[in-house]
Parts: structure tokens; C-alpha cells; sequence
């Protein structure tokens, strides 16, 4: 007998532990946690919408929503990166530059051919595809 009863005793569950917070525990609680993402968006917000992130959005983007940073951080940050549009006009300048100094390079529009349209290009995949012999691209058949 004692041992079923001890038997019992060990296949029987364990008190379950009081996990319930006292009411004001739990408001002081959802307080905390709504002032916490009030915080959180205003400083997503700072740093997504200042001034130095013109130009260098996905930067902001990434530092906002990718690292613990504080505004003032992300904002050194940011101003120690060159912006987006600053890169892309020195790439234009550097190429503008390099044309200059190489004319014989260039590419005139004269030189460059109009793509064929989308029926002259299905007539061209006709013809090969039934063996009759391809078109000069001037000549148009009527």
C-alpha cells in the first residue's frame, strides 16, 4: 500500500507555480511596456526623418531598425557617410571626365541602330524558323 501511495505521490503533479502578478504589478507592467514603444518609435522616427539621412535613407533605414543606437550616434553616423546622390554624381562626373579626356570612345546616336520592333523581330523568327531567307533591315516587304 504505502507503496502505491508513494507511487502516486511521484506520478502526481507538482503544485503549479503562482504566475499571476498582483493588478497593480501587471498596470505598472503595460505602463512600462507602452512607454517603451512610445520611446522606441519616436527615436525610429528621429533617426528615419532628420536632416543628415537626406540622401542616405537605407543607411537610416539600417541604423533605426537594425542596430540599438541613439539618435545622436545614428546621426554621427550618418554625417560621416557621403550620401547616396553625392556617390552617384561623382560616379557621372568620373565618366563625364573620362569621356572628355577619350572622344574616341563616344558613341554618337547615329551610330547606335533602333531595336527592331516586336513584329519585325516575330517576322525575323518566322522566317528562320521556316527557313525563308532573312530581310535586310531597310527592305519591307509589301
Amino acid at each position: 500500500m504505502k507503496f502505491l501511495r508513494r507511487l502516486l505521490e511521484i506520478a502526481a503533479p507538482a503544485a503549479a507555480p503562482n504566475l499571476e502578478l498582483p493588478a497593480e504589478d501587471l498596470m505598472t507592467t503595460v505602463a512600462d511596456d507602452a512607454q517603451d514603444r512610445h520611446h522606441e518609435k519616436a527615436r525610429l522616427k528621429a533617426i528615419m526623418c532628420c536632416a543628415e539621412a537626406v540622401g542616405r535613407e537605407a543607411l537610416a533605414n539600417h541604423l533605426a531598425l537594425e542596430t540599438g543606437l541613439s539618435v545622436s550616434e545614428a546621426k554621427a553616423v550618418l554625417l560621416a557617410c557621403p550620401s547616396e546622390t553625392l556617390a552617384a554624381t561623382q560616379a557621372a562626373d568620373a565618366f563625364s571626365d573620362m569621356m572628355r579626356k577619350h572622344p574616341e570612345y563616344a558613341v554618337t546616336a547615329q551610330e547606335v541602330p533602333d531595336p527592331p520592333t516586336v513584329i519585325e523581330r516575330i517576322q525575323a523568327n518566322y522566317r528562320l524558323a521556316s527557313g525563308i531567307p532573312a530581310q535586310k533591315p531597310n527592305e519591307h516587304s509589301t
